[in-house]
């Protein structure tokens, strides 16, 4: 069995939505499995939105021992979305008539079969794309060489991981990692899941780098490929038919972010005009789910009881202590006996 899975809050699911559409199309023996890293609310089941398989965080991990509400506590919206996905992997690949796994951030978009990752899936345990293949000894190209050396060269956006013993031994490591150490933390070298993965080549060589720019393109490398469309309007990159388009940062779009470019690449963009037209191709995709009341409501986990914002300085706190697992189980929880907000946050406040 192939399955391709992707975690998000609720308000990614339309862009996970468009994500498991795709799938359907280009990849229709591959199993979808959707982990939603918040509290479903909504009127329906979250069954009900398309995917083979849907789990809510703490269904998917309330058998590891670790707390559920203290561990979801330590992490920001980003952090729990990313700290999951060795997880899952691990998971499915303990499936016995499992063939391989592969994740794909939600707003993320197939435009082929991506018959070139699934062969190398075949032949190597690990498959990896990287933020950037192009090697230029230009000065202007340090700026953009320079933020993969503080997030990860590979840009985990996707992996896929083989049943083998090297894949299920890689899904194992990764999670026990990132159980604890999957933290926006670039100062003290870590950022969420990508940093780890840069070990990949140091452990093994049995893993795969897909460098063709047909795959994973990005607003952080599209200014490096050249996009267009043939004569019936498909889109090609570097020559060859798009393989899967990563619209990240689309929610960001403003001053600086453009959706496929940003600013500061645009004038290395060769078709400016093509980048545009996806945008407004993958709003109009998800604009039917963005509006829906429930997706538009706040995180679950990005408050406590009263309603107080949690911070970033908050979840810091509670991870400075391993005793706090233990003392408060549900940290969120400013009625309770002991309460992490009355106990902590309040106090360190007031000093």
């Amino acid at each position: 069995m192939k399955y391709i899975f992707t975690t998000a809050a609720r308000n990614f699911l339309p862009c996970a939505k468009t994500l498991l559409k795709s799938v359907r199309e280009h990849i229709p023996d591959a199993k979808t499995v959707f982990v939603l890293t918040d509290e479903w609310t909504g009127e329906t089941s979250l069954q009900d939105e398309g995917f083979d398989e849907t789990y809510t965080i703490r269904e998917l991990i309330k058998s590891e021992g670790i707390g559920d509400l203290a561990w979801i506590f330590r992490h920001d919206i980003m952090e729990l979305a990313t700290a999951v996905k060795p997880l899952v992997a691990k998971n499915l690949l303990a499936r016995p008539d499992t063939e391989w796994v592969m994740f794909f951030d939600p707003d993320c978009v197939l435009f082929d079969d991506l018959s070139d990752i699934q062969e190398a899936i075949s032949n190597k345990s690990i498959v990896v794309t990287p933020h950037q293949t192009e090697m230029r000894p230009d000065d202007k190209w340090v700026f953009y060489e320079r933020n993969p050396l503080k997030v990860g060269t590979f840009n985990l956006g996707y992996f896929g991981v083989s049943a083998t013993d090297t894949g299920k031994c890689f899904a194992d490591w990764w999670w026990e990692r990132l159980k604890f150490y999957c933290t926006a933390d670039v100062e003290n070298g870590l950022f969420t899941d990508q940093k780890w993965v840069e070990f990949v080549p140091s452990y093994t060589d049995d893993y795969a780098v897909m460098r063709h720019g047909r795959h994973n393109f990005a607003r952080w490398n599209s200014f490096q490929r050249k996009i267009a469309r043939d004569t019936a309007g498909n889109i090609l990159i570097d020559g060859d038919p798009a393989g899967f388009i990563h619209f990240s940062g689309f929610y960001k779009i403003g001053q600086y972010v453009q959706g496929l470019y940003d600013r500061s690449s645009e004038p290395y963009v060769d078709d400016i005009h093509v980048l545009d037209e996806l945008s407004t191709w993958y709003a109009n995709q998800i604009y039917a789910d963005q509006i829906r009341h429930e997706l538009l409501m706040p995180w679950s986990f990005g408050h406590y009881s009263n309603g107080e914002p949690v911070q970033q300085m908050h979840r810091s706190l509670f991870r400075s202590d391993t005793c706090f697992t233990e003392i408060y189980g549900d940290p969120f929880d400013v009625e309770s006996t002991p309460s992490f907000y009355n106990d902590c946050v309040c106090i360190s406040e007031e000093s």
